[in-house]
């Protein structure tokens, strides 16, 4: 067993079974995503945006994103009905896709809520003053 003082940790859900807590999740040092992955806190339209700088030769129409949080995120994106193979460049695609959220992307599942916990307890494990957190 390991400690989880001043540290944060994020498990993708499907790790886990449905309701499963233990006293490090009670406390907010673990977040066990409410969707499959942590790329299912990407919302649709942060994933257009991506996409369309992307392939902006591709028309708009032929985009399709499917909001599902029980999927990967490679299988809810399709361009002209072909899949977008987003595992074998995860590393890549999130560097992109990162500059395309904005603060309206971040009511999505409990995602606004997390990001404000974390901030939080980052803030009294420094000794900093804290924000006014939205």
């Amino acid at each position: 067993m390991f400690s989880l003082h001043n540290k944060a940790i994020n498990f993708a859900s499907l790790f886990f079974p449905p309701g499963y807590l233990n006293a490090e999740t009670k406390k907010g040092n673990c977040w066990i995503t409410k969707g499959r992955e942590i790329e299912n806190y990407l919302s649709r339209d942060t994933i257009i945006r991506w996409l369309n700088e992307k392939h902006p030769n591709i028309p708009k129409s032929k985009i399709k994103v499917q909001e599902n949080e029980n999927k990967k995120l490679q299988e809810t994106i399709t361009i002209d009905s072909k899949r977008i193979k987003y595992n074998e460049k995860k590393v890549e695609y999130s560097k992109e896709i990162i500059k395309h959220i904005d603060d309206k992307d971040l009511d999505i599942l409990d995602l606004k809520y997390r990001l404000n916990f974390l901030i939080k307890n980052i803030e009294e494990w420094n000794y900093i003053e804290p924000r006014n957190n939205q």
